[in-house]
């Protein structure tokens, strides 16, 4: 997911976070996750609290999944685990351990489900296929730049992968074939860049957005591999010391005509995906 800490800032106190993940609120509270399925009115009571125990996680969760028919929930934590849920009973179907071979594994950042279901990507030192029938990896994906990924978003047909990655780039990959199929390479990629946070395919698939640490947010042609349209955060000034704030996550409405940016500084801002105007 976005809003990854770079490493040599402190991480933000895992005492409780809030995520929003395809509409559904959902809370982080010392690396345990309670998903609301249903908010009454007045003080919104947990349906189920989900906790990584039984792996003996205490690095908190980095990002959140449902796949597509809504029966299970993937969550992905700093020490490499990824942990299948069954959402209708809360408990545990399987654990996906990333095969990096670090002691304690190394922090998956992001995690989404293909269109059908059948398919969970995982983003972190690799990008990483999984059969989510048998738990088993089915490809690796590595970036020719050897940086970390931090999100990734399948296209609606679930024929391509995109994967953000630290350097800057974006890498478009062949699902069937795990070949890298494109490089989008942000056009403010320079050497203190932070690299790509987030990033989310139009529901028409012909668009791909691209979160940048440097505050802009990329509009890119999928066929043709060009920026469209630059969307730069009004913020004057980053909390890290950039001339702007961090794009951290991007998200367009179901119409997608309306696309949402969240930033380092709190603000989320809604463009219209026509004008390019917030």
């Amino acid at each position: 997911m976005a809003g990854v800490i770079p490493s040599g800032l402190p991480r933000p106190s895992r005492s409780t976070r809030w995520l929003i993940a395809a509409g559904v609120a959902v809370v982080v509270v010392a690396g345990a996750i309670a998903v609301p399925l249903l908010l009454r009115s007045g003080a919104p009571q947990p349906a189920a609290t989900l906790t990584d125990e039984p792996n003996g996680s205490d690095l908190g969760v980095n990002g959140v999944a449902f796949s597509p028919d809504g029966a299970m929930l993937a969550t992905a934590y700093g020490d490499g685990n990824i942990d299948l849920w069954d959402v209708a009973t809360g408990k545990l179907a399987a654990t996906l351990t990333d095969p990096g071979g670090l002691p304690g594994g190394l922090p998956v950042f992001g995690l989404a489900f293909s269109p059908n279901g059948a398919t969970l990507a995982t983003a972190g030192a690799r990008t990483y296929l999984w059969d989510v029938a048998t738990g088993t990896l089915t490809a690796t994906l590595t970036d020719p730049g050897g940086g970390t990924v931090n999100a990734v978003a399948f296209s609606p047909g679930g024929g391509t992968l995109a994967a953000a990655d630290w350097d800057g780039s974006t890498y478009l990959w062949d699902v069937a074939t795990g070949k890298l199929t494109a490089t989008l390479t942000d056009p403010s990629d320079g050497p203190d860049d932070q690299g790509v946070r987030g990033i989310a395919f139009s529901p028409g698939g012909g668009t791909l957005a691209a979160a940048d640490w440097d505050g802009s947010t990329y509009l890119w042609d999928v066929a043709t591999g060009k920026v469209t349209a630059t969307l730069t955060d009004p913020s004057d000034e980053g909390s890290y010391g950039g001339d702007n704030n961090s794009v951290d996550a991007v998200a367009f409405s179901p119409g997608g005509g309306t696309l949402a940016t969240a930033d380092e500084d709190g603000s989320t801002y809604l463009w219209d995906v026509a004008t390019g105007k917030v």
